[in-house]
C-alpha cells in the first residue's frame, strides 16, 4: 500500500473510479490496447492524457487473495485479454522440470528459444509509446498460436510425467 502506479505507456484514460467495490484505473492507448490498474486511489480523472511513467494512483490494500498489497495489472486488445508482463521488455519465462533443477549441478541453463521468440502482444500498430520488446515483430501476437489438439492445463498427449518440459 502506499506505492505510486504509473502508466506503462501514453494514453488517455478512460475510467478512474471504483468498479466492484474496488479502486480502478484504465488507460486507453494507441492501436485499441487498454491497460488496467486495481486497486488503485486514483489521482488522474477520466479524458485526462498520460505519458509512460505518469502516476495514475496509490495502490491499496487488495483482498484477501493477496497476502500484502499487490497490483493487478490488466492488458486487452479490443475483447481479447493479453499478457501485461509482454509490456516490460524482459526475457520470456522458461520453467525448468522439478527433477531436472534439483539433479543438475551448476546454475540452471535455458535452452535457446524457438517459434520466433519472443513475440509482441498484438497484431498490426504497436501502439505509440508503449514500452516494447526491441526487436519484436508487431504482427506476433499472445495466443497466435492455437493449442494443440487434446492439450488442457498440465496434460498433453505424450506426457511422460514431471520431468517432461511444457510445450509450448
Amino acid at each position: 500500500a502506499g506505492v505510486t502506479a504509473r502508466a506503462a505507456g501514453e494514453g488517455v484514460v478512460h475510467c478512474a473510479g471504483r468498479v466492484a467495490g474496488r479502486g480502478v484505473v484504465s488507460v486507453r492507448h494507441a492501436g485499441g490496447l487498454r491497460t488496467t490498474y486495481e486497486p488503485v486511489a486514483a489521482t488522474v480523472v477520466a479524458g485526462e492524457r498520460v505519458s509512460a511513467g505518469s502516476p495514475l494512483g496509490v495502490l491499496v490494500a487488495g483482498h484477501a487473495g493477496c497476502g500484502q498489497p499487490c497490483l493487478h495489472w490488466g492488458l486487452r486488445h479490443g475483447p481479447r485479454y493479453l499478457d501485461p508482463l509482454s509490456l516490460l521488455g524482459r526475457g520470456r519465462v522458461r520453467l525448468l522440470p522439478v527433477a531436472a533443477a534439483i539433479s543438475s549441478p551448476g546454475p540452471a541453463r535455458l535452452a535457446p528459444a524457438r517459434d520466433g521468440w519472443p513475440g509482441s502482444v498484438v497484431r498490426g500498430q504497436a501502439g505509440a509509446g508503449l514500452l516494447r520488446r526491441a526487436g519484436v515483430p508487431a504482427d506476433r501476437r499472445c495466443g497466435a498460436v492455437p493449442p494443440r489438439r487434446g492439450c488442457r492445463a498440465g496434460w498433453w498427449p505424450g506426457k511422460r510425467g514431471p520431468a517432461a518440459p511444457a510445450r509450448l
